[in-house]
């Protein structure tokens, strides 16, 4: 019901702006770019911008060719605007926040059990996916809109990075069901390329692995490590390119893994969690994040003995975890 009436909506609007969340991943890029490129070529007339973190972007994603030409500053929108976001239900995490509410009517997907914290017109929820960028596909389909090449591989990019190649679906057959459909419209170079592009490693991130396997903790079942900003000095980085958490995934005698990465200009700690099982969503929330069950992130300003309490936090949620689900 809820995908009819965004579809309806959509058609109805003249003016829609899509919006991503701050530090965009591939399923944020899928519910905004990706969404964006297929509201066009269904509706060549109407008027269809992107609020976007253009230097980011172009940093983290070169390899798909966006093309920033429907980005607008957001200056001018106001109340004639539909704001549509997905992958994110958080005010404070829209890139742009401060547009997305001048807009007259707004539209909020979301696949993450986060309660929504501003008024939406439209929101459509639903936990049990694993991308938002399957939320997309539906208001597309819904839509009639015809996939091709471009528009299908930025769809399916979005699905592939949010449930890691498909190894967090687990025993959900939608993702494979539309990936399949997909894939039907994509040309093999360019999957080719795709998948070229995003498993390629530079000298650089050779030194983040040897660094990650050479410094990483192990205690009571929670393998860690802090990027603190003096190590990414040594290493000639910047902080985005230390989030590779499952560097240290499902290293035995573990059940979480926890990236701790400093972003000292802007004075906080980016938290990324991940778990075999243990639901580190609700370890995320009680340091102001969120996420999946087992892919959750958090952001804390500058305080290391903080991260300590995290660790043990998490330690503490684990053994309870493992005892309830008779894994010790």
């Amino acid at each position: 019901m809820k995908i009819k009436l965004i579809a309806k909506k959509i058609k109805e609007s003249k003016k829609i702006v899509l919006f991503h969340h701050i530090m965009a991943d591939g399923d944020s890029i899928s519910c905004s770019y990706g969404l964006l490129k297929s509201l066009k070529s269904k509706f060549p007339k109407k008027i269809i911008k992107w609020v976007a973190e253009i230097d980011f972007l172009k940093e983290r994603f070169k390899f798909l060719n966006i093309d920033f030409k429907d980005v607008i500053s957001g200056k001018e929108i106001d109340k004639t605007w539909t704001g549509i976001i997905g992958d994110n239900a958080i005010l404070e995490r829209i890139y742009g926040s401060e547009f997305f509410q001048k807009t007259g009517y707004k539209i909020c997907f979301d696949h993450h059990k986060n309660k929504i914290n501003f008024k939406a017109n439209i929101f459509y929820q639903d936990s049990t996916l694993g991308a938002s960028s399957i939320q997309a596909y539906y208001i597309a389909k819904e839509l009639n809109v015809k996939y091709n090449s471009k528009n299908a591989i930025l769809a399916l990019f979005g699905i592939l990075t949010d449930t890691g190649f498909f190894k967090y679906s687990l025993n959900d057959y939608r993702p494979l069901e539309i990936a399949s459909q997909l894939l039907k419209k994509i040309e093999n170079n360019e999957l080719d390329e795709l998948y070229k592009s995003m498993n390629k490693k530079t000298q650089k991130d050779l030194n983040i692995q040897k660094f990650t396997l050479n410094n990483y903790k192990l205690k009571n079942g929670v393998a860690y490590l802090k990027w603190k900003h003096k190590d990414q000095q040594k290493l000639n980085i910047k902080p985005e390119d230390c989030a590779k958490v499952n560097l240290i995934s499902n290293i035995e005698n573990s059940g979480a893994w926890i990236f701790f990465i400093e972003y000292k200009e802007k004075n906080f700690i980016r938290i990324e969690f991940r778990s075999s099982g243990l639901p580190v969503n609700e370890i995320a929330k009680k340091f102001g994040g969120g996420g999946h069950q087992r892919a959750s992130g958090a952001k804390i300003n500058i305080d290391w003995n903080l991260t300590n309490k995290i660790i043990e936090e998490t330690q503490k949620q684990l053994k309870i975890y493992n005892k309830k689900n008779k894994l010790d």
